[in-house]
Parts: structure tokens; sequence; C-alpha cells
């Protein structure tokens, strides 16, 4: 059997090191790629009678996408960078 890409979910308040680690491994082993996602839940908005209201700022999501892109940088140092087939 054969893999063209795997992916693994990187949890962005833990540290999943270990299933990244066994994702790395099988993807070199069987010559795939490699796609590290992560994601964060977004609260919707508070609908109540004429009104709506966002419980989530601008800054939240700026936050957001910061954390994110930090997990990706520490996915891409745990797999390594000498590699051409890793995406985050």
């Amino acid at each position: 059997m054969s893999y063209a890409t795997l992916m693994v979910y990187v949890d962005v308040d833990d540290i999943p090191e270990q299933r990244v680690r066994i994702a790395s491994e099988l993807a070199a082993k069987f010559d795939a790629a490699l796609i590290g996602f992560s994601t964060h839940a977004v609260p919707p908005p508070f609908f109540a009678e004429d009104a709506i209201k966002e419980l989530t700022t601008e800054a939240d999501i700026k936050k957001m996408h910061k954390a994110l892109a930090k997990r990706g940088d520490w996915f891409r140092s745990i797999v390594g960078t000498d590699r051409q087939d890793i995406e985050w």
C-alpha cells in the first residue's frame, strides 16, 4: 500500500509532539507528503430580539492567527525543514 499524502492534526493548546513525529516518520516511510493543520473555534454571534452581538473581536482573531502561525513554526521544527513535501 502506498500513500501520496498524510495529514496530522496539531492541537493549538496541547503539545502533540509524538503524534507529529509518528506522522512524519510514516510520511517518510511511504514517500508521502505531510500536511499539518490546526484550527481555533470562533464563537458564533449572539442574537437577541433585533440585536446581534459579535463575541469575537478583531484582536481575538489576530491572536488566533498568531497562535496558529506559532504552532506552524513548531510543526516545521519537529518535522524538519530539509523536506520539501511539508505543508502547514
